[in-house]
């Protein structure tokens, strides 16, 4: 039996190519996702000992794991149903197995990200506090943390309040979300809420931390004057404060604006969903499809926008493709003029915040 788009069973298959429900989509998705954060993690595990102490190392890395163990154990069991014509496999201890890892991971993600927003904003508003009490252990916890919580919010239908369930096509179980009992009801609104809670404060924090930015690049030009620049010449090459301060900038507000707007876009659709359903009541199996699946793209999305296409990895990679086939040692020194430049982008305030202090700029608490 297979649930169709228009709530109807049928002993067959639906017609619902329209949707992209077919077996390669499930594999794609999977497999993208899983290499994205492979290849994210080999990154980051790659760069300088100094990065990797930082709270934002931890936290970015905690995100990238917290992705490849979702996509990872949420593939396998799509890609199993869509392999069996979508006829469920294994009964209702794999279902609610499939809806707890996916709602787990959907409420874990954007709780990391969260952070990872809060920490932005610490490092460059409030960066003596930040320096004193935000460690790289502190990080760690907040992980650990986040995990825990979540968890035990996900064992909730196992006792009794909410439940799992199978969704359209069939391929995939989720909390229940549809008002078929009270205690269904009021813990989709949780969930949805929760989570349109943290996107919210996300926003907040990025658009705060790009206004902060514009603010201190207006305040530096405007501080700026010719003998104030000679007598930093002399102690700083040219091409490092200014420069490195204009290029930090820019490239963390659109950086930031560019995640801001992607996440929102990913993740509110399900969220808005769930939570429009338990206003009105009403069922549409397309639109909770459409809206697993844009949350899904957002966990094959992550590693891309925060590590790998960031402009310092890009580089990177060229330099040592061009020093591979020209071994004439100028790829040697460039690695080298550039080694600073390219352990930025992974901690981008922090190192912003210390350049301030060296360079005696304005602190903004």
């Amino acid at each position: 039996m297979v649930l169709c788009a228009d709530g109807n069973i049928s002993d067959g298959a639906c017609d619902n190519r329209a949707l992209g429900i077919s077996l390669s989509t499930p594999i794609l998705m999977m497999s993208s996702g899983v290499l994205g954060n492979l290849l994210a993690l080999v990154i980051l595990f790659t760069a300088d000992r100094q990065v990797r102490r930082t709270p934002f190392f931890a936290l970015l890395a905690g995100m990238a794991c917290t992705d490849l163990v979702g996509q990872a154990a949420n593939g396998v069991v799509a890609i199993i149903v869509y392999a069996n014509r979508l006829q469920w496999v294994g009964g209702r201890p794999v279902c609610i197995y499939h809806g707890f890892s996916m709602v787990f991971f959907a409420v874990v993600t954007p709780q990391l990200v969260c952070a990872m927003s809060v920490e932005r904003l610490l490092a460059l508003r409030f960066s003596y506090f930040y320096c004193r009490q935000f460690t790289n252990r502190i990080a760690k916890w907040i992980i650990v943390t986040v995990w825990t919580a979540t968890a035990f919010f996900c064992t909730w239908p196992l006792m009794g309040f909410g439940s799992y369930e199978l969704q359209f096509p069939g391929s995939w179980c989720f909390l229940n979300f549809h008002r078929q009992t009270l205690s269904d009801m009021i813990y989709a609104l949780v969930f949805s809420s929760l989570n349109i809670v943290i996107i919210a404060a996300i926003i907040i924090c990025n658009a705060s931390v790009v206004c902060t930015l514009l603010q201190m690049r207006r305040v530096r030009h405007m501080n700026s004057s010719p003998s104030s620049s000679a007598d930093l010449n002399r102690h700083v090459h040219p091409r490092t404060r200014p420069s490195l301060h204009l290029e930090m900038e820019t490239q963390m507000v659109w950086f930031l604006v560019a995640i801001t707007i992607v996440f929102s876009c990913l993740w509110l659709p399900i969220n808005v969903h769930i939570l429009t359903n338990q206003i009105n009541g009403e069922i549409n199996y397309k639109q909770d499809l459409i809206s697993v699946r844009l949350a899904s793209i957002n966990q094959i999305v992550d590693p891309w926008m925060y590590v790998i296409l960031r402009k310092n990895t890009i580089m990177k990679f060229l330099r040592h493709v061009k020093q591979f086939f020209f071994r004439d040692g100028r790829g040697a020194r460039s690695m080298t003029s550039h080694r600073e430049q390219n352990t930025l982008p992974l901690v981008p305030l922090v190192t912003m915040r210390q350049a301030d202090a060296d360079t005696g700029g304005a602190t903004h608490t």
